[in-house]
């Protein structure tokens, strides 16, 4: 529940950056795009981030019955759905506006050292120098 949004998120923005260079799926042709990462990413993340809310928002609209529950039922359940609430609200937060930002930086990385290791190799040799 909690990761979700961050998924669909990076997903999107790892398709957009990987048809920078490559062929384009609807025509067969090689493409090459005159837009930067950071436009990428930019668009790439307006436009799933409608969707992504959304769907965190209906998953948190599901808990309000709960919050009007009385006596017992209250005092037990309440708890548990403000913290359900504020960790999809965290997780909203996280999806829309972080992950974009570290899509950057990890783009970044990725350009600069020829687009050859992975993200996590690349932090162990930066550790390891």
């Amino acid at each position: 529940m909690v990761v979700d949004g961050a998924v669909v998120m990076m997903e999107n923005i790892m398709r957009h950056l990987s048809h920078r260079n490559n062929q384009s799926p609807e025509s067969g042709r090689i493409t090459m795009s005159l837009k930067t990462p950071v436009e990428m990413i930019r668009d790439a993340s307006h436009e799933v981030q409608r969707p992504v809310f959304y769907a965190i928002a209906i998953i948190i609209t599901a808990y309000m019955p709960i919050f009007t529950l009385q006596r017992v039922e209250g005092r037990l359940f309440r708890p548990m759905a403000w913290t359900v609430a504020f960790a999809l609200l965290g997780a909203i937060v996280f999806s829309i506006f972080i992950v974009p930002v570290l899509a950057h930086c990890y783009s970044r990385m990725v350009s600069r050292n020829g687009g050859t290791q992975l993200w996590s190799s690349l932090r162990i040799d930066t550790g390891v120098r």
